[in-house]
């Protein structure tokens, strides 16, 4: 799966985009040329106004309340699931890598258990010498004896 297939200003793009600068041309004689904004080519060109924006999106996000901001991550949340999933299921190298960091932080999840010796079920403290509390026990057997059946 191709990267940078919805954006209009990809590598090609922008490679075109220095090449005209460097001829000697103005932002808005390259905007024109390549029918884009004067502000998509000053952010691509010009790294202060590149930092200008990151700065001015920083502090619009401070000022909303805490409603909005949650509202803006769970959008942003479901973008990202979506994003994932579609390229999941396209992409096998992807897929491969994804699963190898779902493992690793797994890994990482039990091992920080263990060593705080907590349940590596669910999380609560152990009094005694097993890797999981009674309660998580007792449904393990529940399930493995529903399983023999």
């Amino acid at each position: 799966m191709k990267r940078f297939r919805w954006r209009k200003v990809n590598p090609t793009v922008l490679e075109k985009m220095k090449e005209l600068r460097n001829s000697g041309l103005f932002y808005h004689e390259i905007a024109k040329k390549l029918n884009l904004s004067i502000n998509a080519i000053a952010y691509h060109l010009n790294p202060k106004a590149k930092e200008r924006k990151r700065i001015r999106a920083r502090k619009d996000y401070k000022r909303l309340t805490k409603k909005q901001k949650k509202a803006k991550s769970q959008s942003r949340k479901e973008y990202i699931r979506e994003y994932i999933m579609d390229r999941y299921h396209k992409d096998e190298e992807f897929r491969n890598r994804y699963k190898e960091i779902i493992r690793r932080s797994e890994r990482k999840r039990l091992e920080k258990r263990r060593k705080l010796r907590l349940c590596i079920e669910c999380g609560k403290k152990l009094k005694d010498k097993y890797k999981t509390c009674s309660k998580c026990r007792e449904k393990g057997r529940l399930k493995y004896e529903s399983k023999k059946i």
